[in-house]
């Protein structure tokens, strides 16, 4: 008689390094993969992206800028207005984020809370504007008569 190969049991500390290895794999693919966007239109002119699919940063333009924009000036003094003299109007965590140099700055969860009511908003491929304008550019603009008051301005509000 053939003897049956003895199966090495796996310790149990080293079988729950092993699991949650294997749970954390799992759960990066899973978070790494986005909802691919749905075109809609019989040229694919309509892009409707998913809840999951909302930024979790913004896009901070002055990072790829190749010469700093100018800084705000006082009307009076025509001097640089300080973020303490801006702090009257702003909240400082809005003016930090316009003066800042990263590239990307974080949305606060609260906002992508609110952000989730209404949004995301249908983008629409403005096909004959890339026709007019005989550019390779392709050129997309958002609908946001989609919000509950219609209008863009709740988004600001936030």
């Amino acid at each position: 008689m053939a003897k049956k190969p003895v199966k090495k049991k796996t310790p149990p500390a080293k079988r729950s390094t092993k699991k949650a290895a294997t749970k954390k794999a799992a759960t990066q693919r899973a978070s790494a993969k986005m909802s691919a966007p749905s075109l809609v239109g019989k040229n694919g002119h309509k892009i409707l992206l998913g809840e999951a699919d909302l930024p979790k940063a913004w896009y901070n333009i002055n990072a790829d800028m190749p010469v700093p924009p100018n800084p705000v000036l006082h009307p009076g003094t025509k001097e640089p207005v300080t973020p303490d003299f801006l702090s009257v109007l702003f909240p400082m965590s809005l003016i930090m984020q316009e003066i800042s140099p990263e590239r990307w700055i974080e949305i606060p969860e609260p906002v992508r809370d609110v952000y989730r009511l209404w949004r995301p908003t249908p983008m629409y491929r403005a096909r004959r504007l890339e026709k007019a304008l005989d550019k390779p550019a392709h050129i997309y603009y958002k609908y946001e008569g989609v919000s509950p008051v219609g209008s863009h301005k709740p988004n600001t509000a936030v």
